[in-house]
């Protein structure tokens, strides 16, 4: 069953969305601001400043989101406190990224695809250099235990991972 709904938030220009519960929906905008919405009662419950670059990327997990901006800024935000709980940057710019929980980071920039041991200092533990451009999407599935990237050359590679 598909509920047609809008809201809208001030025409702002947002780049990710990312769902928390039944009632809350976090926003990344292009401003470096990450917002947090009541869904139920159509209202900004807070507003947090974390970069001073576009937010390019947000993922929402049990207790926390994790944030990224253009520059590979990442920002694990505490959901109850809505403060940031820790903050580390990536070592290349990133144009897109996604976690799987609770430790790896997986992130697309100019040249390639890399997985992170978010628990381990951001060391990398995966690289690949097949896209000849841009990678552009992360796609994983935790049941196949498979992974794919599509890149800019038009192309789309497919990994799979152990846990």
């Amino acid at each position: 069953m598909i509920v047609s709904g809008q809201m809208s938030v001030k025409k702002v220009p947002m780049s990710m969305l990312a769902p928390q519960g039944n009632s809350l929906l976090f926003t990344g905008l292009s401003n470096g601001i990450v917002k947090k919405f009541d869904m139920r009662k159509k209202g900004n419950i807070k507003a947090l400043e974390i970069s001073e670059n576009p937010i390019i990327g947000i993922v929402s997990g049990d207790k926390s989101i994790t944030a990224i901006d253009k520059e590979g800024v990442i920002t694990e935000i505490d959901i109850r406190s809505y403060s940031a709980i820790r903050i580390t940057k990536t070592k290349a710019q990133v144009n897109v990224f996604n976690i799987i929980r609770p430790n790896y980071l997986l992130i697309g920039t100019q040249k390639e695809f890399e997985v992170l041991d978010v628990s381990n200092k951001m060391n990398i533990v995966y690289k690949s250099e097949l896209h000849k451009g841009p990678v552009r999407s992360i796609y994983y599935s935790t049941s196949d235990k498979l992974l794919f990237t599509g890149g800019y050359d038009k192309n789309i590679n497919m990994f799979q991972y152990s846990s």
